[in-house]
């Protein structure tokens, strides 16, 4: 789009009466821009970019998208809507009209998907300072805002922002509150005056005006290369150093878990030698060993286990059972189901010949 013939623009008579108010201490806020057609009726929003202030002037960057435009139009005038603040009435008024009689063709997003155009209009003020433009942040920007001050960052070629412009970034940042003169502050808060971030090396605890011998000027990227996981928080809900974390979980994979001794059932008493025990891991996995004497018919309750070390659902180990001789010729195949209550019941097929003895070791994730 030529901005060269865009070059008949007049402020309106309702622009002007908002200007005078910038003699009594008023402002300007330009609050959209709208293509228009010959008929005067707007037809598309242009989205505002940052403004340029100069020595009485401010310059408006304006970018046309017709990424929601159904249909497309011949656009004869560019109309620039604005409302007072600082006292001036702050109605929405239309501000000044560019026009041009030839115009151009707005097509459609269906006939040329992704057609922009970009350009600037200046206005002479008394005192520009007091302009100013409602941006919406949600809006587009244009390539000649890209890698600009007031603009945005530059992607490099996997779609990231490069590291040069983060640091930039960082180093500019405003990470606290400007320095109040009617506040106080402590040893090691923060604040910022003049666009440098500071920490304060001594108490303040009466509100002063500026002392600099208070302050030690600091730099964002020197904080953040002396941060250690003492000074990092697991998250925002969660105030634990990522240090502590660590060193928690170390502790969990490198500490074996609690061993108990298993709660046998009345009568039932530990084979010779044999240790029944659980234990459960820091997943929450739970591994039991067994090996017990008795006599043993069906559905004999073996174990109970207490709360927050039994299944949520019903669970099933093998299991085997053989004389008092110990002999491996007279093993008989048998299982242990553990449920939620936490009762362990052996169980066998019907008909087969149970020894005295039974033995066996499972695992499950526990509940609760």
């Amino acid at each position: 789009m030529s901005t060269t013939k865009w070059s008949n623009a007049t402020v309106t008579s309702e622009g002007l009466s908002l200007q005078a108010e910038l003699l009594n201490g008023g402002g300007i806020e330009f609050t959209r821009v709208m293509g228009a057609d010959a008929n005067g009726d707007d037809k598309i929003e242009l989205t505002m970019q940052p403004t340029k202030l100069g020595t009485a002037k401010i310059t408006i960057p304006v970018l046309l998208s017709n990424i929601e435009l159904t249909e497309g139009f011949t656009m004869t005038q560019l109309r620039f809507y604005a409302k007072g603040t600082g006292g001036a009435p702050a109605t929405e008024i239309l501000y000044a009209v560019v026009q041009d009689e030839d115009g151009d063709q707005i097509p459609s997003a269906s006939e040329s998907p992704g057609f922009t155009a970009d350009w600037s209009y200046t206005f002479q003020f008394g005192n520009a300072e007091s302009m100013t433009v409602s941006l919406d942040p949600a809006g587009l920007i244009s390539l000649s805002m890209v890698g600009q001050p007031n603009g945005v960052a530059a992607l490099d070629a996997n779609g990231q922002v490069a590291a040069s412009q983060l640091i930039a970034m960082l180093q500019s940042a405003s990470v606290a509150l400007a320095y109040d003169d009617e506040s106080t502050y402590e040893e090691g808060d923060y604040c910022t005056r003049d666009g440098q971030l500071y920490k304060a090396n001594a108490d303040i605890a009466t509100a002063e005006t500026w002392d600099a011998s208070h302050w030690t000027a600091v730099n964002v990227m020197d904080l953040i290369a002396a941060l250690t996981g003492e000074d990092i928080p697991t998250s925002a809900s969660d105030p634990t150093s990522i240090s502590s974390q660590l060193s928690n979980l170390e502790s969990a994979l490198t500490t074996p878990p609690q061993e108990y001794s298993l709660p046998l059932a009345e009568g039932i008493i530990p084979a010779g030698g044999y240790k029944n025990s659980y234990c459960k891991n820091q997943f929450g996995e739970l591994s039991i060993s067994i090996g017990v004497t008795g006599n043993f018919p069906n559905s004999t309750i073996i174990f109970t286990l207490p709360e927050g070390f039994r299944p949520t659902s019903a669970v099933v180990f093998s299991c085997y059972s053989a004389t008092l001789s110990a002999s491996t010729s007279d093993q008989a195949p048998a299982c242990i189901t553990i449920g939620p209550s936490g009762v362990g019941t052996l169980s066998y097929a019907v008909g087969t010949l149970i020894g005295k003895n039974i033995y066996g070791c499972g695992s499950f994730l526990a509940g609760g």
